[in-house]
């Protein structure tokens, strides 16, 4: 279940006017937090609820993925939030049938961008121990 907070059409056009979204289509597929993909006549995004209180954590993510983007990777970033609703660009692309090495490839670019973005910062996840991976 993706959704566990229901919104409207019509309250989200009341969050979020300037958007003008003319279609909010629930996801299937999560566990946590609720998420709805919502469109405009000119784009597309995903709508997002977090269920738990991770206020701190949502704000770092954030600040995360506007770094990330202003260095070339090509990650969603928060445009708008409003009474716990965040709006996050939507991504294009399609997801391959096939598995070839150019992905293989694209996937290595990526992750040396990422871990050229990211190297110096702090974890400030308790989930991985700073320790942990010896090699």
């Amino acid at each position: 279940m993706g959704v566990k907070t229901f919104i409207t059409l019509d309250e989200l056009n009341t969050l979020f006017p300037t958007y003008s979204f003319t279609n909010l289509q629930e996801t299937s597929s999560g566990i946590i937090d609720t998420t709805y993909k919502a469109h405009s006549k000119k784009d597309s995004y995903i709508l997002k609820r977090y269920e738990r209180d991770i206020r701190d954590k949502i704000n770092r993510d954030i600040e995360l993925l506007n770094n990330l983007k202003s260095n070339g990777l090509n990650v969603p970033t928060c445009i708008s939030k409003n009474s716990g609703w965040y709006i996050y660009e939507k991504l294009s692309g399609i997801h391959p049938k096939n598995i070839n090495t150019l992905h293989i490839q694209e996937l290595a670019r990526f992750l040396a961008k990422l871990h050229q973005s990211t190297y110096k910062m702090e974890c400030k996840s308790s989930f991985i121990e700073k320790d942990e991976l010896s090699k």
